[in-house]
């Protein structure tokens, strides 16, 4: 299997159940390489590694959650991965640099209720990836670090 066919394999189990508890074993196991191949994978295409761009990736779904529903933070935690709210909303801060109840209200007017007022664009996700590559599962919580 080429390098390709194996990022993609990894790339898309880690899209189609980032909301379950995936481990670096198992990733690797998605791509039919070993866990230290899929890490040198990742860091070559991906710049980070396979548990960095899980959580990256799980970080991106629930900004994207708050702005499509009107989903509790909870729920849209619980559904990106996190199964701790409180850690949840510490890596929503040091990624994109605000809460996500404040990126909620700062979505844009199509998405808004009426009786809000625009006060600011959307927060973009910024460049930096604040996620560790150190843990090797994760339905990412503190007790998961």
């Amino acid at each position: 299997m080429s390098e390709f066919d194996a990022m993609r394999k990894m790339v898309s189990f880690v899209q189609s159940r980032c909301d379950e508890a995936l481990s670096l074993r198992g990733i690797a196991a998605a791509g039919g390489v070993c866990r230290s191949r899929c890490c040198e994978l990742f860091a070559r295409h991906m710049g980070q590694s396979p548990i960095a761009y899980l959580n990256a990736y799980r970080l991106e779904k629930a900004f994207k959650l708050l702005h499509e529903t009107r989903d509790s933070i909870a729920d849209i935690a619980f559904a990106s991965g996190f199964s701790n709210q409180s850690y949840f909303t510490r890596q929503f801060k040091s990624r994109f640099g605000t809460t996500p109840l404040r990126a909620r209200r700062t979505q844009t007017p199509s998405r808004r209720k009426p009786a809000m007022k625009k006060t600011s664009e959307p927060s973009r996700p910024s460049s930096r990836c604040p996620c560790s590559s150190s843990p090797s599962t994760t339905k990412t919580g503190p007790s998961s670090a």
